[in-house]
Order: C-alpha cells, then structure tokens, then sequence
C-alpha cells in the first residue's frame, strides 16, 4: 500500500489559488501533483459534496478536514492541494504558508 501524504492550503479567490499554482510552478513543483478544487467547478445536476468528499477521502484527507474543507467549498473558497512524499508536502507547505492562505494543513499517509 503506498502512502498518501498531501499538503492542502485554502484560499478565498480563484485568482489567490491560480497564482499559487504558479508560485508551485516555478519551484518546481509536478503540475501532474498540484490541483485546485473549488465549488464553481462543480455541475449542477450531480451531488457535488459526496463527490468532494470522496475524491478527498481518496487521496488520504481524514474526514474531519474533509469536512471543513467541503463547508469552505460551499463557501466558494478554493483549495490548492499539492500530493508527494513527506518531504515534497512539507517544503510545499513552507512555500504555501508565503503565499498568506486562510488555512494550510500537511496529511502524512
């Protein structure tokens, strides 16, 4: 079984989370391991918060954060998540908390 570890940073606009993911960029960072998750993605007619909440679970968030993270979605606040190694999450997590987020958290798998 492999680990899952993933720093996650929330942020209140688009925008915010966009030049995030630039700032990861020029670091360095895989794009293939960073994402941004916000409500204003989601399709109407589908549940959108089971599929949230699943695709959190899945990638080793523990359902107390999943929780929060769903009521700042809902609260059309974005999430930049980073996956990797320990290591890779905690120099993301360094370089996140520059970035001046609302909230950031490292998951260790």
């Amino acid at each position: 079984m492999v680990d899952l570890n993933s720093c996650v940073a929330l942020y209140s606009t688009h925008d915010q989370a966009q030049a995030v993911l630039k700032v990861l960029q020029k670091a360095a960072f895989d794009s293939n391991k960073t994402s941004i998750v916000g409500e204003a993605y989601r399709l109407e007619e589908y549940p959108v918060g089971f599929y949230y909440g699943m695709v959190l679970y899945s990638i080793g968030l523990p359902w107390d954060s999943i929780i929060r993270y769903e009521m700042a979605l809902k609260s059309d606040q974005y999430l930049v998540i980073v996956l990797g190694s320990q290591q890779e999450v905690e120099r993301a997590h360094e370089l996140l908390m520059t970035t001046d987020p609302l909230d950031a958290a490292i998951n260790l798998g």
